[in-house]
């Protein structure tokens, strides 16, 4: 009796690991590639899309872990030819293919081949595209199908590959190709964020389906297309409400999620916030203008008690230098003895004023930078004149400008010359008066 009880026992643990073994959940890996609404992965890296939808809807009704891989279309093509992942979506079934890959018999998704252009672009027909660079996918079957039709009309293209279908909008974006081409879904949804057109060339309708290159991984696929049957036969399915969901909610979906609203929210205090900001800046804004003005009528009322000093200032003239030795200020009596005025000053750098001398001139004023008062006199306009540099010391002891009185001293000048001869003369006089003298007394002793 133990020893049937036992049987038994063993006998039912047999069956229990059998069936375990058999249930168990089978791990499943999948190549998503961007393709949007067939496939894709959104900001978090998840896989989205029609395909992915209908996946995990078999997925669950046979108990699939499945697992997907996000990477580029050509990598996602290297790794199921290379059986490091166990199927592809969204894959082309073309004849040249089957010799390499096993795909699933109910179409899931039928696209097509579209030409984008510029928007300047005037091409309208496939004649036009001949000797035109076309951007395409590398690897994808565009390529060759637009390469076919191309042949089939005498006409030839330079293809331009590159690794995305975003890359081909962005090429056409920058002009730096004639077209490109994409899937047709794909166009749709993303060509308004460029500045590029569709255009009427569409080619090549394609069964994009599921596949594999491993054989045995072939019940997969069948066990997909028996649920895609059942699926089709309800149009309140999983597999309508994923593309009523991607296709006709799409922008709904994409770009008034959930949580905009709560964004809307958030923008609406923002505005407030910043209109609140807003006001504050400008009441400041006010104030500060009220207070630079009345600083521009102080310095208006000095500029004018300046220009009243400079011109009761005889025979002179006064000028501001700048630390770039350019003239800030300069105003009296003397410009307009010698037919100059403020305007054609101001503005001017040394060397444009003084021409031979800005040397010299450029000398002195630095030593007043630097702090002292400088005194010199120079013959230029044809008179002589006597400078006195007077650095304008700020409270922080930075020289950043100096004050020039600028006097005419040809008038002393010449005084002085006609002093000097007339000494010279009487100098001379009263030595010849003395040698005189002296002859008078000679002639006298004698």
């Amino acid at each position: 009796m133990k020893h049937k009880n036992m049987t038994i026992f063993l006998g039912t643990l047999i069956v229990l690991f059998q069936l375990t073994h058999t249930y168990a959940a089978e791990k499943v890996t999948v190549g998503v590639y961007q393709n949007v609404p067939l496939c894709f992965s959104d900001k978090y890296n998840h896989a989205k899309g029609i395909y992915i939808d209908c996946l995990n809807y078999v997925a669950g009704v046979y108990q699939w872990q499945l697992h997907y891989k996000i990477d580029t279309w050509n990598n996602c093509l290297k790794d199921l030819k290379s059986h490091n992942i166990d199927l592809m979506c969204g894959i082309a079934n073309t004849p040249e293919r089957k010799e390499t890959y096993f795909f699933n018999q109910e179409t899931i998704m039928l696209d097509w081949g579209q030409i984008y252009l510029p928007r300047q672009s005037d091409i309208q027909s496939i004649l036009d595209l001949d000797k035109k660079r076309i951007a395409t996918v590398r690897g994808g079957i565009l390529k060759t199908k637009l390469q076919s039709l191309a042949n089939s009309f005498d006409i030839s293209c330079h293809f331009v590959l590159v690794e995305s279908a975003h890359e081909v909008l962005q090429l056409i974006d920058r002009n730096q190709v004639d077209a490109g081409t994409v899937l047709r879904l794909f166009g749709m949804r993303f060509s308004n964020q460029y500045r590029i057109k569709p255009s009427p060339i569409v080619f090549s309708p394609l069964h994009l389906c599921v596949a594999t290159a491993n054989p045995q991984k072939k019940h997969l696929l069948e066990k997909i297309d028996l649920q895609l049957a059942k699926l089709k036969k309800s149009d309140s399915s999983a597999y309508f409400q994923s593309i009523h969901r991607w296709l006709t909610d799409s922008e709904d979906r994409w770009f008034l999620p959930h949580r905009f609203y709560g964004i809307l929210f958030g923008i609406a205090a923002l505005l407030i916030f910043l209109l609140v900001v807003s006001i504050f800046f400008k009441h400041q804004v006010i104030q500060r203008t009220i207070q630079l003005n009345n600083q521009n009528i102080d310095l208006k009322q000095k500029e004018r008690l300046l220009h009243t000093i400079a011109d009761n200032y005889p025979n002179s003239y006064l000028t501001i230098i700048e630390k770039d030795l350019t003239v800030s200020f300069s105003s009296g009596q003397e410009l307009k003895k010698m037919n100059l005025s403020s305007e054609s000053l101001n503005g001017k750098h040394v060397n444009d004023i003084f021409g031979e001398h800005a040397e010299f001139i450029t000398q002195q004023y630095q030593k007043s930078f630097s702090g002292e008062a400088q005194s010199f006199e120079l013959f230029f306009n044809n008179q002589y004149q006597k400078y006195r540099t007077v650095p304008l010391i700020e409270t922080d002891n930075i020289v950043s400008r100096i004050l020039v009185i600028v006097e005419n001293i040809t008038l002393q000048r010449k005084n002085t010359k006609e002093n000097k001869h007339l000494e010279n003369q009487l100098h001379q006089a009263a030595q010849q008066n003395s040698l005189s003298n002296g002859s008078n007394e000679n002639s006298f002793i004698n």
